[in-house]
């Protein structure tokens, strides 16, 4: 009943109502040591009352995380089976951390949030690990002629371009936008004809793309765009489809080298493909708990992928793959990070994260700069990032990012400072700007 009652108070009376369920509940616990509901209830009072008071007193609300935490683990000690107190301790954990980042103590924070992700993964079923079959796949397009796109472009990309991937959206099919940022034109390249979705864009030339996404008939594919000069016209064609690809997500293309990251349950997949045959491999696997962000490249040879997870206390990361050894290692993981879901990188080789901040941190979103010794640094930061779904950089100090719809406010598409932090909104007419989710810009 206080749960209701709480939630549906003021803000400032919330607070009030929580104190007193904790007052209460903490009361009966030495009396009802076996009495799982109370734990449980005095659990959630803790939490709820630590993010009521974390706005005016943080000392208040880190007591509360850790004393959530302290029953939270007095439960799963006794009962290592019981999935909903680990649940709880991870977010008890993953709430400490927030204090301690919001003071300037990342070391510590990132311990707290370390502990949580063990803590969820400890109740996370794993998928089997793939079978050798499992492990390379044909395509299976129930077509791979090459048609003529069904777009309006008729011209081959000029530098300075922004390919905008656009997501299928309420029965509209997604469409490969090109965006002139000097004329502010907009034209569609591609829409329907192969992919009813698009998640992300490759670009091998300004007359070679490769667009990831969904089939009509609801597979994953890649299909490659390619600008015919006689025809003056750009034509597209499926180079693989199903298999391996379950959920498409980011694509990356070097040298004749096509490297998709796949969301598969619980963890992400990097998946090779073979450009002649639209064969596909396994390349690595990360671990659970692990939703792809995006994926691009380095003139080092390695690919980065970011990582994070939606729920609350999971990982936030950006992982770095060998394609020769197939290994993953970690480049960069939490600190300024909560849900990195766009990245991109510079000409010197830093990464530039579209990250998604924590709800409870302000409902905002960041830009933030990894250096390549991993030192982070927040460019800018805003409300309308929390909505943020993709980045693209045109030089060290020009970049570009998309963020979603929402309710009352449209899509938007914005030029960034990375010097000065200063965000500019461009304004797109015609409403073709309906669900950015991939930027490229062609150089």
């Amino acid at each position: 009943m206080w749960q209701v009652r709480g939630g549906m108070e003021p803000p400032e009376e919330q607070g009030a109502t929580y104190r007193q369920a904790v007052e209460s509940l903490d009361g009966l616990l030495p009396a009802n040591t076996r009495n799982i509901r109370i734990w449980h209830a005095a659990i959630d009072a803790h939490l709820s009352l630590g993010l009521a008071n974390l706005p005016f007193s943080r000392r208040s609300a880190e007591s509360d995380f850790a004393r959530a935490a302290g029953l939270a683990g007095l439960i799963v000690s006794r009962d290592p089976e019981d999935s909903q107190e680990r649940g709880e301790l991870a977010v008890a954990l993953r709430r400490s951390a927030l204090i301690s980042a919001m003071e300037g103590r990342l070391n510590e924070s990132d311990r707290l949030r370390g502990q949580a992700t063990e803590e969820l993964r400890r109740i996370t079923i794993e998928a089997p690990a793939s079978t050798r079959q499992e492990d390379r796949a044909g395509p299976s397009c129930p077509s791979m002629d090459e048609q003529f796109s069904e777009g309006n472009s008729l011209m081959a990309l000029q530098a300075g371009d922004l390919l905008i991937g656009n997501r299928g959206s309420g029965g509209v099919p997604g469409a490969l936008l090109v965006f002139s940022p000097g004329s502010h034109e907009m034209s569609v390249l591609s829409t329907g004809r192969y992919l009813s979705d698009m998640v992300d864009v490759a670009s091998g030339s300004r007359t070679e793309l490769y667009v990831a996404g969904r089939s009509r008939t609801g597979s994953g594919t890649i299909v490659r765009l390619r600008y015919d000069a006689r025809d003056g016209r750009w034509l597209e064609k499926p180079i693989t489809c199903g298999g391996l690809l379950h959920r498409p997500a980011a694509i990356a293309y070097r040298d004749k080298r096509l490297i998709l990251a796949d969301a598969d349950g619980q963890s992400a997949r990097l998946i090779g493909v073979d450009l002649v045959t639209g064969r596909q491999t396994l390349l690595g696997r990360t671990e659970t708990l692990t939703e792809p962000g995006k994926i691009v490249y380095s003139a080092a040879g390695d690919y980065y992928l970011s990582l994070f997870w939606s729920g609350e206390g999971g990982p936030a990361e950006i992982v770095r793959l060998n394609p020769n050894t197939r290994k993953l290692s970690v480049a960069a993981r939490y600190g300024l990070l909560d849900s990195p879901v766009a990245l991109a990188m510079t000409p010197r080789g830093d990464l530039i994260a579209g990250n998604r901040e924590w709800a409870a941190n302000g409902g905002n979103g960041s830009i933030v700069r990894i250096d390549r010794r991993g030192v982070q640094k927040t460019v800018y930061r805003s409300p309308e990032l929390s909505r943020v779904t993709a980045v693209a950089v045109a030089s060290e100090r020009e970049a570009w990012y998309a963020t979603a719809a929402a309710p009352f406010s449209l899509a938007g598409l914005f030029k960034l400072d990375l010097v000065t932090g200063k965000s500019e909104r461009i304004p797109i007419v015609g409403g073709l700007l309906g669900a950015p989710n991939a930027l490229v810009y062609v150089n």
